[in-house]
């Protein structure tokens, strides 16, 4: 874990712990792992946090229970309208009567989207190389971590930009998808995820080169965390309850000097494997590529 900081390193994530004004937040994969710690995180600091899962009897039984000021449903994020109908329930926007849309509980904004579900199925194979990895474990994997994201930005931004062109919610908009240290370097035995993660770092980046000011969109590797999907490093460190004091205030601090960069949890790797990585942390967008496509994209959004 980080050890703690003198008053003159603290960067701008690390003055977000107490934000004054509650965002809207959205999150994928809330019902185990990383996902369920922002949940509880976002929530009792106050922020209108909607999320969504497939455990139908975890989102409904045991979260709506535990949350029950946060919109949360069971959603399929592999599933195009699914994804469709999760934010026109979160935003009101279908046309229904239902109790959590009512005037005093009219939410109308998004704010910041986490595309936190994912999936490693390689990982109960043990060392098994890509071609010997049964065809519907790899095709899982790219449907849920890369088409699942693939879903929420086709659905989110277009209503993340129409509320900054509008000045509604908060000043800073972010789209941030969960990447890997494994989306920015190669494993012979994890093909399928690392394929879908650096699908996940090429399509935020991509997406940031189109997304007008003041939005931003961070692919952001969480770090290695002990979760049903990953054990952690050795130690007690690596708890999800120590990385979502880190995390948290991270994802609330990103703005627009954010936008396309390659983030990664600070304290959650160490340095010895982040020095393997081809995309190092913190590289953007080269300058000579610039911004030049946002224009154009906001223009085909708003006319």
């Amino acid at each position: 874990m980080p050890q703690l900081k003198e008053a003159s390193e603290l960067s701008k994530y690390d003055i977000m712990q107490t934000p004054p004004v509650a965002k809207t937040i959205v999150i994928s994969g809330v019902t185990s792992g990383l996902g369920r710690s922002l949940l509880d995180y976002y929530y009792l600091q106050g922020h209108r946090v909607a999320g969504c899962g497939t455990r139908e009897r975890e989102i409904i039984q045991t979260l709506q229970t535990l949350y029950p000021e946060a919109r949360l449903r069971v959603v399929n994020v592999t599933s195009d309208a699914s994804v469709e109908a999760w934010i026109n329930d979160i935003i009101c926007d279908d046309g229904s009567n239902n109790a959590s849309c009512s005037e005093s509980n009219r939410w109308n904004v998004v704010d910041i989207v986490i595309a936190n579900a994912g999936i490693s199925p390689e990982t109960k194979f043990g060392n098994l190389p890509g071609w010997e990895v049964p065809q519907t474990d790899f095709d899982d994997t790219i449907d849920i971590n890369v088409k699942g994201v693939a879903n929420m930005m086709r659905h989110f931004v277009p209503r993340m930009i129409d509320d900054a062109m509008n000045q509604r919610g908060s000043y800073n908009k972010s789209f941030v998808a969960m990447s890997s240290g494994l989306g920015r370097s190669p494993n012979p035995f994890h093909s399928a995820y690392c394929a879908s993660k650096w699908a996940v770092e090429g399509m935020m980046k991509s997406l940031a080169m189109s997304l007008p000011e003041p939005l931003c969109a961070v692919p952001l590797a969480p770090g290695v965390v002990q979760t049903g999907m990953m054990p952690g490093m050795d130690g007690d460190d690596n708890t999800t309850s120590n990385w979502v004091k880190v995390a948290g205030p991270m994802i609330l601090g990103f703005d627009r000097n954010d936008n396309g960069k390659s983030l990664s949890v600070d304290g959650f790797y160490t340095e010895q494997y982040k020095n393997t990585w081809i995309i190092k942390d913190g590289v953007g967008i080269p300058d000579e590529l610039g911004y030049d496509f946002a224009d154009a994209g906001v223009q085909r959004i708003l006319f």
